[in-house]
């Protein structure tokens, strides 16, 4: 089954608007690539598309484009165990996600989250402990910040819940 890696759609759509067709489907291109090499295994070229993608993806928006493209470079390097840099990458993902959603946001949570995995696989405990206490702050003041109406539509799976970051992969635990 393949790892949840998009950006929602709606996040990019400001930048859609004003960024040159021939910029976003190289773009496209690129990170449709790194996708399909990682449903297929094929990580070393996973690890070539998304460098390609994140490239062409910070010339179009440094933050929404660019974090996509890091996602799947990390997620190559966690697949073959390559631990330090999957710390890099995450730790960089972390900074540009709090950079653009801030350090409350469940996406942010959600590298914190996989940081802390990290952690865990290559024995840093203390680390790890440090990062699921942040993590559980944000999804606890996430959770109180929906309103009835909300809570009511995720109950009855109408709506996604917003403060469900994407999970940890199986991997990794």
């Amino acid at each position: 089954m393949p790892i949840r890696r998009a950006t929602p759609l709606l996040l990019l759509l400001p930048v859609l608007a004003q960024a040159d067709e021939e910029q976003i489907f190289a773009w496209t291109r690129s990170q449709g690539e790194c996708d399909q090499a990682l449903d297929q295994a094929r990580y070393p070229d996973a690890e070539a598309a998304c460098q390609q993608a994140m490239r062409l993806g910070e010339k179009l928006e440094p933050g929404l484009f660019f974090d996509t493209s890091l996602n799947g470079l990390t997620l190559a390097y966690l697949r073959q165990q390559r631990y330090a840099e999957a710390e890099t990458a995450i730790k960089r993902l972390l900074e540009t996600r709090t950079a653009m959603f801030g350090a409350e946001h469940p996406l942010t949570a959600s590298a914190m989250n996989l940081l802390a995995a990290v952690y865990r696989k290559t024995g840093k405990e203390a680390e790890a402990k440090q990062l699921d206490a942040q993590f559980r702050r944000v999804e606890d003041a996430c959770g109180e910040a929906l309103d009835e109406t909300a809570r009511e539509r995720i109950a009855q799976g109408a709506s996604l819940n917003p403060c469900d970051p994407w999970p940890v992969p199986d991997f990794l635990r």
